[in-house]
């Protein structure tokens, strides 16, 4: 988002003269203060703190001010807020216009498309009389100007200022807590509230959209009265603009999003501008039957070896998967190959800052003492169940230890059965059972790696930046496109990260568009979706973002349950309740399959989704 600081001033032809205004001076300007900074940890402020005490006295003494010293104040500046959590400085090269009075300032130079190419540059912050602009006054005695307070003279030169910045996209949750319109829906009524304290909604436009399942259904503007401060406004959800579209849709899930924006310009943002954005899940028409694979057509060819059962449909798919693990060697569409490794169980997350705060109470320690944090799957038999023209079945059993070949110590049984159908669908049924005396879990899931030229994703879900079950409001649902690497959020100290919540499908697919699809199955809930350039291990390794090193494929987490993020605090352990993983058995389904650049996601979701 761009954003002008020459926003600030009024165009001088409305007759008020803002600068003589004690009220617009005062505004959102914060009382004197000892500076606050918000750290991410306990360890992360003793980190920021140690590093900017290493300063020397006698050099601070001996400086000299000149014109090599205004990029290195700049530097500095700048790096008093560097790694600072929701704090972005704005300290550097400004563009600057000297007027010789308030009201000779060029009209509307506050606005975006202003021409400012004519203008100086001046670095900020600064006194513009020590860079070559106006005169400088040296006076401790009387002011240069009759003193008239809030009354200033006429001939008063004036600096205007512009310049650009953006606001990162993992502000987006904060902007969400503090959004001032709440859209909420209760039994059949969709409530607007305004928490404004003085402002009504006359200055703002309300707009609807409705989705199923992934795709508009409609759109327009909401037309409702002026909501006073402090206000709430009911509409009926059935005599809303939607409920027509809602009624004649046979989507099998329905959100309403409504957003509000501003209708002009003002001071702090230009018209158009999102003040709140809000959405809504409607009543369920139907009740939806679990999917089912048509296992009727469709033919393969299957071939067990001695360390290898291979699966292939002529040069459509081809899948190998190693007999001794069960796990799958490789898979490959149209000859390209789309997964290197996998499909193994995962109960482990890189840990986060919040993770680790608590010291030995902390869920790391709790994890780390438990031996989460070194599982490894030992695979007790890998069965064929069935073996068809059309559908073959492999079970495998795995046992989840602390260490190589102890069997006593086992931390989880997992039961993992593969359906692989003619289609080149492969259906997995995961049952999991972990030792009842475990720490709350930081996920269960599967995890497999593809390979690295699978870096175009599409998802249904959550997005379309990072979210997790306790950190996705902001968040709405419908179907987003990236590539792995805009997944990636780079955290000061790596972790667990690049998250996108209640996924319905995604597929992950090359430039040309081979690659694979996945989604829940059968009665399973949406599914935490994560891949990334970066290991889970490797995440954990560093202890900086510029130490990280790409691996040579794309890890993939698929998760049925995924423990939250937490952020009461970061010095205890304080996810909620609600957003934790007990260590109780699961059951969950998740289906693969092959896609191409004629494969659509949306189709393959629809056609399996059965209406009573």
């Amino acid at each position: 988002m761009g954003s002008l600081v020459g926003q600030l001033v009024l165009p001088p032809n409305s007759g008020h003269k803002i600068w003589e205004d004690p009220s617009f001076i005062k505004w959102r300007k914060r009382d004197a203060h000892v500076p606050l900074h918000c750290h991410e940890s306990v360890e992360g402020s003793l980190r920021y703190w140690y590093e900017r005490n290493k300063v020397s006295l006698l050099v601070s003494k001996t400086a000299v001010w000149d014109d090599d010293a205004v990029a290195k104040a700049l530097d500095c500046a700048a790096y008093w807020v560097k790694d600072l959590p929701f704090v972005k400085s704005l300290s550097g090269t400004w563009k600057f216009f000297l007027a010789s009075s308030p009201v000779s300032t060029p009209l509307e130079f506050y606005d975006s498309s202003f021409q400012d190419a004519s203008w100086a540059s001046i670095p900020v912050p600064s006194n513009w009389q020590m860079h070559g602009f106006d005169r400088p006054i040296y006076t401790n005695v009387v002011y240069p100007f009759p003193l008239n307070p809030p009354k200033v003279p006429e001939d008063n030169p004036t600096g205007c200022y512009r310049t650009y910045f953006y606001l990162p996209k993992e502000w987006e949750e904060v902007k969400f807590v503090y959004q001032p319109i709440k859209i909420s829906i209760k039994d059949g009524i969709v409530k607007i509230t305004n928490t404004h304290f003085f402002d009504t909604t006359e200055a703002l436009e309300f707009q609807w959209m409705m989705l199923g399942d992934g795709c508009e259904l409609g759109s327009g503007t909401l037309s409702i009265p002026t909501v006073d401060p402090q206000r709430s406004y009911d509409i009926k959800w059935d005599a809303g603009p939607w409920y027509t579209p809602w009624c004649t849709s046979d989507a099998t899930e329905m959100f309403l999003t409504i957003t509000v924006k501003l209708l002009g310009s003002t001071r702090w943002a230009e018209a158009g501008h999102v003040v709140s954005s809000s959405q809504l899940q409607l009543p369920v028409k139907k009740e939806i039957a679990p999917h089912i694979i048509d296992g009727e057509h469709g033919a393969f060819f299957t071939q067990v070896h001695d360390d290898t059962i291979e699966v292939m449909n002529k040069n459509l798919w081809e899948i190998k998967l190693n007999r001794e693990t069960g796990a799958i060697k490789s898979w490959k569409v149209d000859g390209v190959l789309v997964m290197s490794k996998g499909i193994l169980p995962c109960f482990w997350r890189a840990p986060t800052d919040n993770d680790k705060g608590g010291e030995a109470a902390s869920y790391l320690s709790r994890w780390k003492s438990a031996k989460l944090n070194n599982l490894i799957f030992m695979t007790e038999s890998c069965t064929i169940l069935n073996a068809s023209d059309n559908l073959l079945k492999v079970a495998v059993n795995y046992l989840g230890l602390p260490t190589v070949g102890d069997k006593n110590s086992s931390l989880f049984k997992v039961d993992l059965v593969y359906s692989i159908y003619g289609s080149g669908d492969v259906i997995l049924e995961c049952q999991v059972k972990p030792n009842p005396d475990l720490p709350p879990l930081p996920r269960v899931g599967l995890e497999f790696h593809l390979d690295k030229s699978m870096d175009l994703i599409k998802w249904y879900g959550r997005g379309p930046f990072e979210c997790y079950p306790d950190r996705k409001a902001a968040a709405h649902v419908g179907v987003y496109e990236q590539d792995v690497g805009s997944l990636h959020v780079p955290y000061i100290v790596p972790g667990e990260s690049s998250g996108r919540a209640d996924v319905r499908w995604v597929t992950f697919q090359n430039k040309d568009g081979c690659g694979l699809y996945a989604s829940t199955y059968g009665g399973s809930p949406p599914m935490q979706m994560n891949a990334s350039y970066y290991s889970t291990a490797e995440l954990e390794r560093a202890t900086r973002k510029e130490e990280l090193v790409k691996g040579e494929d794309i890890e993939v987490h698929l998760d049925h349950r995924h423990m939250g993020v937490g952020g009461d605090d970061s010095w205890s352990p304080c996810v909620h309740e609600k957003y934790l993983v007990p260590a109780v058995p699961y059951s969950f389904s998740i289906r693969l399959s092959p896609v191409t650049a004629t494969t659509s996601a949306h189709s393959i979701y629809k056609s399996q989704l059965q209406k009573n």
